[in-house]
């Protein structure tokens, strides 16, 4: 609604209200005359951008000959266009009763400037005089497209009914056009992110999510496991290229696949269509496929092929690069399910296949073969190990140029995480099929499907060591938005992990700057082993051995040397560089080893205490002790009292010798004691007789007389 003041300060209606569309019917002209000549001279800026807020101002040339006071100015813009704040540029000239104007925005989105209320009823805001006057106002709008563009804005100028009519003149302003939308442009640097740090430790680095359009950027930051790193193994060492090689019976339980995944993922990820589900009953996989070798058979809602089986599926559009299906154990010990890609003449066709063999019990290879399992080549990492086995999971297979991506996901229904592998070097295109293979009808597939979900970025998931901080935002035309993005190395081995940070965002098209509405920023985590510093070991004096020379250990981690002294010789003390440690026996410690370092080892000799004692106090024996090392002689001298001698030595000692009055002992080799024995010296000896030596006379009379006293005892005897 419009309304208008009189003279007398009244209110009236006017104006009117119209939607602004290049058809919209102009407003009543009348032939001013009291107001003649009286226009909207001029409308800046001249075009609008959608989604830019300008201040659209306008310059009224009011004229009234007869000095009919100008009540009131209006402009009525189109609805859908955000109204803000409504002033004047420039201010009236001066009266006797000059008021400022009031403005505001009525019904319809008419934007007004007008008298006050109180004004005397001689008084008015404007007077423009013969000549006119030009005055200036301006009103804060913000278009949402270019809907009705160029758009006309129908206009009134009213004044306050002094002197004959007319007193209102209006008019249409054409045209205000309508400029390119002004878009976002992002920007983001680096372009990559790299950390190499020791285990357990954290970094943190700056990504700048830059903004160098002309609106508002928002965007947000996801994460995503970029492809493992997994070393190829001989080819030799997959068992189902051995002829003949056979497998136990399949366990009776049915196969348990992880829950299938839905014909539409989550935002972020490719939309997978299922082909096939063989949800249908048991037979022939079906007049939809087309079989190249064995047989492949629908079994409990699941396809098999038997012998090494191939099919490829009749009505698959497209290149032929992308497939994917749900795998799942059987209970055999050799099994594997396979993908088929670029498939022409069935010799050249990209074989990609998830397998366990060895009685295990979950997939624990996958291989990048061509042609039929063990009738092609190898390419890429061939046949390789996966980092975690699993039971079941979504396979899918992409191939982009010469290199393939394999990707597992919902693994054993989501317990473990995402993993990716990516096999170079594949050959030339053989044809678009796509298909599934399997090994001896004791394979399971479900779910094959003929869209990839393993694009860069289609998988997002957590990444254990990465996080950034904030996620998303809102980032100014012309302004940036630091990004901490932190690696931790916590529980990690030491190794190369790698994973990409999704950045998507509302910029609409390529241009400046490094994107779309998607930025893939590669992110690269080196863990190194813990430093390592070499310990040397040396010894101090010749005495002994320490073992080893020297060792490498860990950063913060300790070394252990074993010392062994020479024979009469004992560990004394140990020293060096390292810090300090303990000593248990002969095994010495060193304390946490944080840079190079040595051990030295002293040892020393063995002494004992040789104490010396008289036996009974009848000399003596110096010095009453001395100290001598292992394996030594103690000498001690003996002197005896007067009309004693030396008896002889003993003690705890080793045996030794005496000559004259002194005493050596043996070799030492503990504390002992020399006890020296002493004895009166010996008197003169009795007389010797002389007996007189007989003639041959007297030695014949004294044979006579002992024969003579035998025989008289023998009578005696008898008698």
């Amino acid at each position: 609604m419009r309304r208008n003041r009189n003279v007398h300060g009244l209110l009236v209606l006017l104006g009117f209200v119209a939607l602004l569309v290049p058809t919209a019917a102009m407003k009543a002209q009348g032939v001013p005359e009291d107001v003649t000549g009286s226009t909207l001279s001029a409308v800046t800026p001249a075009t609008l951008t959608p989604g830019v807020t300008v201040n659209l101002c306008f310059t009224a040339h009011l004229v009234s000959p007869d000095f009919e006071y100008i009540d009131r100015f209006d402009v009525d813009l189109p609805d859908g266009w955000t109204i803000g704040t409504v002033a004047a540029d420039s201010v009236p000239p001066a009266n006797g009763c000059y008021l400022p104007p009031e403005s505001g925005v009525d019904a319809g989105n008419v934007v007004y400037w007008q008298s006050p209320e109180d004004l005397p009823t001689w008084c008015g805001t404007w007077i423009g005089g013969s000549a006119g006057t030009d005055f200036d106002f301006c009103v804060e709008v913000t278009v949402p497209d270019c809907a009705g563009a160029p758009w006309d804005l129908p206009w009134n100028i009213l004044g306050d009914t002094w002197g004959d009519p007319p007193h209102e003149v209006n008019g249409t302003f054409s045209s205000v056009a309508c400029g390119a939308s002004q878009a976002p442009n992002i920007d983001v640097a680096p372009l990559s992110l790299s950390s190499t740090q020791a285990p357990n430790t954290t970094s943190s680095q700056t990504l700048n999510v830059g903004n160098t359009g002309a609106a508002n950027l928002v965007w947000g930051i996801a994460e995503e496991p970029a492809a493992i790193p997994v070393q190829p193994l001989s080819r030799a060492l997959d068992r189902t290229l051995a002829p003949g090689d056979g497998f136990a019976a399949p366990a009776s339980a049915p196969v348990s696949f992880a829950p299938a995944i839905a014909a539409a993922v989550s935002t972020g990820e490719s939309v997978r269509a299922v082909l096939d589900d063989f949800n249908r009953p048991d037979g022939p996989i079906g007049p939809n496929w087309t079989v190249h070798n064995g047989a492949c058979n629908v079994v409990s809602n699941a396809a098999t092929c038997t012998g090494s089986g191939r099919a490829t599926f009749n009505s698959a559009t497209g290149t032929g690069d992308q497939a994917e299906m749900d795998v799942a154990v059987f209970g055999t010990d050799l099994d594997y399910q396979a993908l088929l890609l670029n498939y022409g003449a069935g010799a050249n066709n990209l074989f990609i296949k998830v397998q366990l063999q060895d009685h295990h019990t979950q997939f624990d290879y996958a291989a990048c073969y061509t042609g039929n399992n063990n009738s092609g080549a190898s390419f890429g990492l061939g046949f390789f190990a996966l980092s975690s086995p699993f039971t079941s999971a979504h396979m899918a297979v992409s191939r982009v140029g010469d290199d393939v991506t394999i990707s597992f996901t919902n693994i054993d229904g989501g317990a473990q995480p995402p993993q990716t592998y990516v096999c170079s070097g594949a050959p030339p295109r053989e044809g678009t099929g796509i298909g599934i293979a399997g090994y001896a009808g004791v394979d399971r597939v479900d779910n094959f499907g003929g869209s990839g979900g393993t694009a860069v970025c289609s998988n997002p998931a957590d990444v254990p060591w990465l996080s950034v901080s904030p996620a998303s935002g809102t980032t100014a035309a012309g302004a940036s938005t630091p990004v901490t993005v932190t690696f931790d190395s916590t529980g990690l081995a030491a190794g190369a992990y790698g994973a990409n940070l999704c950045i998507t965002s509302n910029d609409p098209d390529a241009g400046p700057g490094n994107g779309t509405d998607l930025v893939v920023v590669p992110v690269s985590l080196t863990v190194s082993g813990p430093a390592m510093h070499t310990v040397t070991a040396s010894v101090g004096t010749p005495a002994g051995t320490i073992m080893p020379p020297s060792q490498t250990v860990a950063h913060g981690a300790t070394a252990t040397f074993t010392l062994t002294p020479d024979s009469g010789y004992a560990i004394d003390t140990v020293g060096g560089t390292c810090p300090a440690g303990s000593l248990a026996g002969n095994v010495y410690t060193t304390g946490p080893i944080t840079a190079d370092c040595e051990v030295v080892a002293n040892f020393r000799q063995l002494t004992y205490t040789v104490t010396s004692s008289v036996g009974m106090p009848a000399g003596t024996i110096a010095p009453p002790s001395q100290t001598v090392a292992h394996g030594a002689t103690a000498t001690f001298t003996l002197t005896p009292d007067s009309g004693f001698e030396i008896d002889g030595v003993g003690g705890t000692c080793p045996a030794g010798s005496l000559a004259g009055n002194v005493y050596t002992t043996g070799a030492i080799t503990a504390d002992c004691e020399v006890v020296a024995n002493f004895r009166p010296e010996a008197g003169p000896g009795p007389s010797v007789l002389e007996i007189p030596t007989l003639g041959p006379a007297g030695g014949a009379l004294l044979g006579l007389l002992l024969a003579g006293l035998g025989l008289g005892a023998l009578r005696r005897r008898r008698a």
